[in-house]
């Protein structure tokens, strides 16, 4: 018998070193009817990718940033209807960021800090202009999904003649290949002067 409890003691030993050296790499909370979101402290420092799509979330869960790790956000589906600049502080350090089927109606200029995205899905909102400072985003985005949204063919300019925001004529001209979005045929023959730089 003592024989057999050290045997069992051993391996339960074993089983609990190996459960404290797992990591959890990624989190699906999708399809859970979640309004917000609770991040258990210090459990979840390893993740990368967080799947929150098809829920009720109407804001960004700024609580994202406690992640240190996290480089994917998936939040597709949702009730967000705008990305404030506090909200954008909370993405600094993502990747990618999908928020195709949400309600965006507004996007804050803050956008140009997100040096480190290179996909972002606005798919399927309701996004009229982009603030022109997105065009910072150039060097390192690689996608730029804007399929669905009733977007203005130019954006406004301030009173010295420079964008303020863009409408599709300055994003194809900004992004080329990296924009997605359903032009007019004839977008392809656009020449847009670029006062936006």
């Amino acid at each position: 018998i003592k024989g057999g409890q050290a045997f069992d003691s051993e391996a339960s030993d074993k089983i609990s070193l190996y459960q404290s050296n797992l990591k959890i790499t990624e989190i699906n909370k999708s399809w859970a009817s979640l309004r917000r979101i609770e991040i258990p402290q210090g459990k979840w420092s390893d993740v990368e990718t967080l799947y929150l799509g098809n829920n009720h979330f109407t804001e960004f869960p700024e609580q994202v940033a406690t992640l240190p790790n996290l480089k994917e956000v998936y939040l597709e589906h949702n009730l967000i209807t705008t990305l404030s600049a506090r909200v954008i502080d909370s993405m600094r350090s993502l990747k990618k960021v999908m928020l195709h089927n949400n309600r965006l109606t507004t996007i804050d200029e803050n956008i140009s800090t997100l040096h480190h995205v290179e996909e972002l899905s606005l798919a399927n909102n309701c996004l009229t202009t982009l603030p022109a400072a997105i065009s910072d985003l150039k060097g390192h985005l690689r996608i730029l999904n804007l399929i669905g949204n009733p977007l203005q063919e130019n954006g406004e300019m301030d009173t010295s003649g420079h964008y303020k925001t863009l409408g599709w004529r300055q994003l194809k001209e900004i992004f080329g290949q990296k924009v997605l979005y359903h032009f007019p045929l004839e977008a392809r023959r656009i020449q847009t002067p670029k006062h936006y730089i």
